[in-house]
Formats: C-alpha cells, structure tokens, sequence
C-alpha cells in the first residue's frame, strides 16, 4: 500500500510539473486564439471558423517568412567566411611578404628564404579573338561587331541569343593555328549542319561541345566545384574556356544579367582576358578569376567548358576565312596590308 501512494504521488507531481510548464509562444498564441474562436462560435459558427483558418494561415506563413530569412542571413554569413578563407589561402597578406634588408636569421642559425613578389607575364592577345553580337556595337562601327547583330537568322534575332555561337567563334579562331578562323555566322552554319541544333536561339552545352568536337577542338562540359581553388586549377591548365555567368549569383561584375556565355583566355596570375560579346565595356579586359567564379549561373546543368587542346585531323571543319560583314581591329588590317605588299 505505502509503494502504491508513493508511485501515486510521483505522477501526481510529474502532472503539476508539465501543468507548470511553459509552452513555447506559438503554441499558446494558438491556443489563446482557440479559445476566444470558440466563445465566437456561439454567437456565429460559420463566420468564427473561416476567420479562425485565415488567420491561422496568416500566422504560418509569417513564421515561414521569418526562419527562410534567418537561413538566408546564416547562408550569406557562412559564404562570407569561405570567400575570407579562400582569399587567405591564395593571397598573402602585405606583412608576410616583406623581408628586412639585413640578414634574417633564424633560430636553428639558417638565413630565412626571402619571399619573391608574382611577375605577370606579358600575354600577346592580338591573335585572341573577340567578337561582339549586339546591333548597338554594329551600329556604333566598333572593331570585332559585325552585320550578324541586326540579322534575323530562323525567325530570332542573332543579336539577342548568339552569345554562345560568338564564343565557338571565338576559341576556333584563336586555338587553332593564324590560317583558321571563322565568323559567327560561319560557326552558326557549322553548327546546325553538324549537330542537332535548329538555330534561332540560343545554343545549349551538348551542341557547343559536340560543335567544337566535330571542329578538331578537344574540350569537355564542367559543373562549378566546391572549391575556387579546384576551378582555378581547371582554368590554369587549360587553353581557354566557355563559362556561363549570371547576375543573379553575383554582381560583383555583371548588373541586369540573367544569363551570360563568355570567353575566357590567357590565366596569368589570378586574372584572364575577358571576351565578352554582349558588352563593349567588358571585352576585351583583364579580369579578376575569383570574379568569374562567383558569377557561375548554378541554375544550369553546367557552368563552364574547359578546352585543353586542338587536333588538325579531327578537324572537320577547316575554315580559312571568316565570313561576312565586320570591322575588323586596326592591328589586323595592318598585318593584312603587309601580307599583300
């Protein structure tokens, strides 16, 4: 008898306690709620239940609103600490960098290594090719545009969705030895002859690799890795690369811009040669690498093409002069001149 009163009271007091409880305040916000609905519903059922679930619904909704929020803080902060953990792995701070004119010596009496500054090496980017695919550009006579931005090819305008096509243009003309080369358009015609590619619009990452294959270009689709330090080894060893950019990832360089296919050459130093078709502010410039990798659209399948090389015998296209209306650089239309004299 006396265990039986002794277990009773224990549950007796485990009640009293979950009884004394705080609940959380959602819980007892729709609790309270509840009750007021409930002396509502006396007077009129029907009114009471469709105000109880709309602000039910209000209330989850803002509960919602406010965790993605917070996730969305945390996302940025802890990307912020990657891109700080990044710069420390690739960059030295100024103070490691600098070595006393004296003599240094260690403790173990060794002299300490002094540390040699990065030379840039000079890169000759007359033989880089970088068309441009706006009517703007064409209008304006600037050097790399040509008749294709104010042409309707297959219904759409070439200005609005050749970003891709002037990028083939691009790496043709610039991998493959001086007595290759081919316009837009002429990589355009390539394309759909060679692939399943309809045209009128944008070209998509299997016709642009199996394009440039069929043109004697060894190349392959990427996705972007987790790491800058891995993409920044791609594009290292790589003669040049297609990538795809979006501002809605990043706009630490392109504003407005949904969707983007660039040309990148010549890694020197965490920097590449941009060429970049639709603006004429951007083209032609060297550009910080860590840039390009945060502007990466992630919404794709793919991010970037990474070319490695050129074979004159898979080449199936061998096109030896680019075609159709456009201006040429200055320095190109000298080294013509002397060609013919």
């Amino acid at each position: 008898m006396i265990f039986k009163i002794s277990g009773y009271r224990k549950r007796k007091d485990y009640m009293t306690y979950r009884r004394k409880k705080k609940k959380p305040y959602l819980y007892r916000l729709m609790r309270k709620i509840k009750r007021t609905f409930k002396s509502w519903a006396r007077r009129n059922p029907a009114k009471a239940k469709k105000i109880y679930v709309i602000l039910s619904l209000v209330i989850i909704i803002i509960v919602v609103c406010a965790t993605l929020s917070v996730m969305g803080k945390i996302h940025k902060t802890g990307r912020k600490t990657s891109d700080m953990n990044e710069i420390k792995v690739t960059h030295k701070p100024d103070g490691e960098n600098k070595v006393s004119s004296g003599a240094a010596i260690r403790p173990s009496g060794k002299p300490a290594a002094t540390v040699k500054p990065e030379v840039r090496k000079r890169v000759d980017t007359r033989q880089i090719y970088s068309y441009l695919q706006g009517p703007r550009s064409w209008k304006e006579k600037r050097a790399w545009s040509g008749y294709w931005g104010n042409t309707y090819m297959d219904g759409g305008m070439f200005g609005a969705f050749g970003c891709g096509l002037c990028c083939m243009a691009n790496v043709y003309s610039s991998v493959t030895p001086s007595y290759y080369k081919a316009s837009p358009v002429d990589m355009y015609r390539f394309a759909k002859k060679n692939t399943w590619y309809w045209g009128g619009s944008a070209i998509d990452w299997p016709y642009m690799v199996k394009g440039m294959r069929k043109a004697g270009i060894h190349c392959g689709v990427k996705r972007k890795p987790k790491r800058y330090s891995a993409f920044k080894r791609d594009i290292e060893t790589s003669k040049c690369a297609i990538v795809l950019i979006s501002s809605y990832d990043s706009a630490c360089y392109w504003k407005h811009t949904p969707g983007h296919y660039v040309t990148i050459f010549a890694y020197n130093n965490d920097r590449v040669f941009l060429a970049d078709s639709g603006d004429p502010s951007h083209n032609r410039h060297w550009v910080s690498l860590k840039k390009i990798y945060r502007s990466l659209k992630k919404a794709s399948r793919f991010q970037y093409i990474r070319v490695t090389g050129y074979n004159r015998n898979q080449d199936t296209f061998r096109n030896r002069r680019a075609r159709g209306r456009w201006i040429r650089p200055a320095y190109m239309k000298s080294e013509q001149n002397t060609r013919k004299n």
